[in-house]
């Protein structure tokens, strides 16, 4: 076992100033709203704060840096892990810790999975302190102990793991966009009711009649009416028993 002091390093962040926030501009500050629970970066632009004061250069963070939240915003989320995305965007706060580690003994990407355990997690947060709001400190994550391999099968284990990350992070994207097309379908045709005629084309946009509704207190195509869903189907609670070879 060994300590994660004796293998990476964690620096506070910086005291910005109320007085400089704004609600626009070139650089926003870092808070553990951008971490996932579970790890992660989570962009949070609609509670972005933009810091328009001046300071130090180096609390600037770049594209790749490793951050931890030292402050339990949400419940499970001290000691969370995420990589900066950008560079030059993000500043690094008090409530953040940033990391560097000693790559003979830990690579980054295995330490950004290796605080993902529950082993870890567990550790911080019994060392932790405050009542509403539980706070770390490097220092007590230095302690945490953890098992180590050897730098190759880090890398492996880290690559293994960041490949299923980015699947999952495809297949959300992919699901987002198929929700969002679906939502601009259904307004397209039951909103703006422009489904394709019998020619193809746009039915509303193409002329097709439209008939006053006062139900609805709106026009809507003619032949459509107004209809509760136990009109058009059969609830029913009798439960089925699979059989082999039966298809559902």
């Amino acid at each position: 076992m060994s300590k994660l002091g004796e293998c990476l390093t964690i620096k506070h962040g910086w005291a910005f100033k109320g007085e400089f926030f704004a609600e626009s501009g070139e650089q926003s500050i870092l808070t553990p709203g951008n971490f996932y629970e579970a790890g992660g970066f989570k962009y949070n632009d609609e509670r972005e704060r933009y810091y328009t004061g001046e300071y130090p250069h180096e609390y600037l963070c770049k594209k790749g840096d490793l951050i931890v939240a030292m402050t339990e915003q949400a419940a499970g989320l001290l000691g969370s892990t995420a990589i900066v995305p950008k560079d030059n965007r993000y500043l690094h706060n008090q409530r953040i810790g940033l990391i560097t580690c000693d790559e003979k003994h830990i690579t980054k990407m295995f330490a950004y999975y290796l605080f993902m355990t529950k082993s870890v997690r567990e550790q911080i947060s019994r060392t932790s302190s405050g009542t509403k709001v539980k706070h770390t400190s490097p220092e007590k994550i230095y302690d945490v102990e953890v098992s180590l391999p050897d730098i190759p099968t880090q890398k492996k284990i880290a690559h293994f793991l960041w490949t299923i990350d980015c699947k999952i992070r495809n297949n959300i994207q992919i699901n987002d966009n198929l929700q969002h097309q679906l939502k601009l379908l259904y307004d397209y045709w039951f909103t703006q009711f422009d489904f394709p005629d019998e020619n193809g084309k746009p039915y509303r946009a193409s002329g097709g009649t439209m008939v006053w509704c006062d139900e609805l207190q709106r026009e809507i195509p003619k032949g459509w009416k107004v209809s509760t869903l136990s009109d058009i189907a059969v609830l029913q609670a009798k439960s089925v028993i699979p059989q082999e070879g039966t298809a559902y």
